[in-house]
């Protein structure tokens, strides 16, 4: 059967921890007892032994009846008839040693072969399954006993049928769940640093680690796995999609700060995207304005440069990231595209990208010009 352990802590007469205080342990109506540090046994410590500077008085030893005695500046005191580990005693206890929570019931408690122990008590297996300390004053805290469990009780809301209500974030596993900073009820964060700087930021979803860390007022954004829009402070209305690569390493492939309704998918390193059908994509004239013939056509086609080429794992590297491609260098495109290009995006001068579907109007104004070429021939 597993050693019990016997605990209190011997205080001053003024309530202050006692250090170096005698404690000694007798067996009852016997003599000196063979006591331990540890549960499990192994060497023996000194009987009598003396307390620490927290004035903690502790031993395990087997089950029985003792008498501890506690001497100090000429004056002792008796605990008899300390009965560690029986049956009756636990019975006695089991009503009023949870709500008082009394430093011998706490000492009970304390017994490392926790389901042991609760099932003498008569504890529900709920209740067991909540006690993994062998600290008696955690386990306390962890079954909810005593007027300091009452306390956190109450400051972490009302207790409902398994549910726990909390105006603030929970933590879990190092996990935290709630809204991040700021008072909007309209948010939702989950991961360490979600959310974290936001003040006035509403409708916003954070999961993964400092996902949207960064948003202060942006309003409407979503930042899914770590790090997600981690740089945007007052932009609203974007969405990123894990921007984190095979890596580890955070890689948008576009990174908004104060930009508005960017949706940003996967990351830089992405090699291939699969869907199984094509895009649909809203072409309703009621839904467009500013109409006008588009400028380019037959000789914007003879100068592109159609070639084949692989992507870099990053521009300092010759290493290759996927297969071959076909495309067009976007500077060349851009070069006679002009100003205000269209199919060419320049907003971010260090990374230009390709509107590849503007590219179509053109080759069509080249196909019309070639046919009435053709139409003026065959007329001749």
């Amino acid at each position: 059967m597993a050693r019990a352990i016997w605990q209190k802590t011997v205080t001053d007469n003024t309530g202050a921890p006692s250090n170096g205080a005698q404690v000694t342990v007798n067996i009852q109506d016997g003599g000196p007892a063979t006591i331990f540090s540890l549960q499990e046994g192994g060497t023996s410590i000194a009987n009598p032994f003396v307390t620490g500077i927290d004035g903690i008085a502790r031993f395990y030893a087997e089950r029985g009846y003792y008498t501890v005695t506690v001497f100090k500046d000429n004056s002792s005191v008796s605990f008899p008839w300390n009965n560690l580990g029986d049956k009756n005693l636990f019975d006695d206890l089991a009503n009023t040693a949870f709500v008082e929570s009394t430093d011998y019931a706490q000492a009970l408690l304390a017994d490392e072969d926790a389901t042991e122990a609760l099932t003498t008590l008569g504890i529900s297996d709920y209740a067991q399954t909540l006690i993994d300390d062998t600290n008696a004053s955690a386990a306390r805290t962890t079954l909810g006993l005593g007027t300091a469990a009452v306390k956190n009780i109450t400051d972490m809301g009302a207790l409902g049928t398994g549910v726990i209500t909390t105006t603030d974030d929970v933590s879990l596993n190092s996990l935290t769940f709630g809204r991040g900073g700021g008072d909007s009820i309209t948010n939702v964060s989950c991961g360490q640093n979600a959310l974290l700087n936001n003040t006035d930021g509403n409708n916003c979803l954070a999961i993964g680690r400092n996902s949207l860390i960064s948003n202060t007022t942006g309003i409407g954004n979503a930042g899914i796995n770590a790090n997600a829009l981690q740089n945007n402070t007052t932009g609203g209305g974007n969405t990123m999609l894990n921007a984190m690569n095979s890596s580890g390493t955070y890689a948008p492939v576009f990174n908004p700060t104060t930009e508005n309704n960017r949706f940003c998918m996967g990351s830089g390193s992405v090699t291939n995207a699969y869907i199984n059908v094509a895009w649909t994509v809203v072409s309703d004239e009621r839904d467009k304005t500013n109409f006008a013939p588009v400028p380019h056509g037959l000789d914007f086609v003879n100068k592109l440069e159609p070639i084949a080429y692989q992507f870099r794992i990053d521009r300092d590297s010759e290493e290759t990231n996927g297969g071959v491609r076909y495309g067009f260098r976007a500077q060349s495109i851009l070069e006679q595209e002009g100003e205000n290009p269209v199919i060419v995006d320049n907003e971010d001068d260090e990374k230009l990208r390709m509107i590849d579907t503007a590219l179509i109007p053109v080759l069509v104004n080249a196909i019309n010009e070639l046919t009435a070429r053709l139409e003026a021939l065959e007329g001749a």
